[in-house]
């Protein structure tokens, strides 16, 4: 969770239904108001006279929570809450009956609920993901507080990796050279015994109150370790491997299919 939120909301309320979308089905997205620490929306649902509807809450491109049923001409609540400081986008889709989901309101929001620390402070946060095809995307962040540019303190960061011994193909995948033997025709290359274990900085860089975040993504050609660091404190970190880009189910609720990052 992030520290304190204090709501810079510019939340807005979600537009008319389009044209196609779930009959007389609507929402509305409240504004962003400060929970302790965190940032909280309030989306009011509204299903048709005639027609009861499922509801699908999406917070940044992903599911928040349960779906929500409400019986025709009835009304429904879904309360979203932990958001961290930064920019958000809150969907709502509508499903009536075996209908297609349809976007009945959409809501940028800007949460700001942090509360500035006395004195000199950093405010580090990062995320490392394995970007597939053996990459690696890297995010860092040093963000002043509540609009404290003045005692926010400088942070260099380093991007590090160490290649590993995986395989760089799937052993024993039942891939066959046509022969009908069960033979691989790319089997796994010898061990890359130069590299391995021997740890390499692939970025430098410093945090401050005139730059305050960082993105980069990283061609890497092999698996490995990535990690991010600040000082001598790992940040964060993942194993770059194989990956694939898939679809995935949504079972929260009423289980419509939503995509997957594959991350």
């Amino acid at each position: 969770m992030a520290a304190g939120f204090l709501a810079a909301a510019t939340a807005l309320i979600g537009p008319a239904s389009p044209a196609g979308a779930a009959p007389n089905a609507s929402a509305t997205i409240g504004d962003v108001s400060c929970v302790d620490t965190d940032g909280t929306v309030t989306v009011d649902l509204q299903a048709g006279d005639s027609d009861a509807a499922t509801f699908t809450v999406l917070v940044d491109g992903s599911s928040y929570g349960d779906d929500t049923e409400v019986d025709a001409a009835g009304t429904g609540q879904v309360v979203v809450t932990g958001l961290e400081d930064g920019d958000h986008t809150v969907e709502v889709l509508a499903f009536v009956g075996d209908s297609d989901g349809d976007t009945v309101a959409s809501s940028d929001i800007s949460v700001a609920c942090d509360v500035a620390p006395e004195g000199p402070y950093t405010n580090i946060k990062g995320d490392v993901y394995d970007g597939c095809e053996y990459t690696g995307v890297v995010s860092a962040s040093n963000k002043a507080i509540a609009g404290d540019t003045d005692d926010l303190q400088p942070v260099e960061f380093q991007v590090v990796f160490t290649p590993t011994d995986d395989p760089v193909d799937d052993p024993g995948d039942s891939t066959d050279d046509g022969t009908g033997d069960g033979t691989d025709p790319a089997p796994d290359p010898a061990p890359r015994v130069s590299t391995v274990g021997v740890e390499e900085v692939l970025a430098t860089f410093t945090l401050d109150a005139e730059n305050q975040t960082y993105d980069s993504t990283f061609e890497l050609g092999t698996t490995g370790d990535l990690v991010l660091r600040a000082g001598e404190t790992t940040v964060a970190s993942t194993h770059i491997g194989r990956c694939e880009v898939v679809a995935v189910e949504n079972t929260a609720g009423g289980g419509h299919s939503l995509p997957d990052t594959g991350f």
